[in-house]
């Protein structure tokens, strides 16, 4: 096992989550690359959240919650359906190192559902396990020694 994954010691990721499968699950997910399209779907956005609600730099959602036309015209708007995952996601807000969130890429949580997405392993694990820190009062990460 690797000692940490982007900054977080794995043995806190295995605390905080026990079984990773148990919260992170493999999902198809629609990607959206730009907000600047979001306008131009109307009542479709609907399905990325709503902006104050999310958190991360991405535009996901799965694919299970657009019907055919709501996906044909978000593929229409550049939107491409990728392999995904979807993380529970109970908490945002969380506390990090700076290295750590400069690693974070491809993710979205959305606390009003409880919910997250990223379109890597990696970071849906991360991200999930500051998540749960979070809502159990947790800093993830060790305080630098003072010289």
């Amino acid at each position: 096992m690797i000692p940490n994954v982007f900054g977080v010691p794995t043995y806190k990721i295995v605390e905080l989550l026990g079984d990773v499968d148990a919260h992170v699950r493999r999902i198809k997910l629609v990607w959206l690359p730009d907000e600047e399209y979001l306008e131009d779907l109307g009542e479709v956005a609907r399905h990325f959240g709503i902006k104050e609600e999310l958190d991360g730099d991405a535009l996901l959602a799965p694919i299970s919650a657009f019907s055919e036309n709501e996906l044909n015209a978000v593929l229409a708007a550049d939107a491409e359906i990728m392999e995904g995952y979807e993380f529970d996601y109970p908490q945002s807000g969380f506390v990090a190192p700076l290295e750590t969130w400069m690693k974070l890429k491809g993710w979205c949580g959305n606390t009003a559902l409880n919910t997250g997405y990223s379109l890597f392993f990696d970071v849906a694990v991360v991200v999930c396990a500051l998540s749960f820190a979070r809502a159990k009062g947790i800093q993830i990460f060790e305080k630098r020694r003072k010289r």
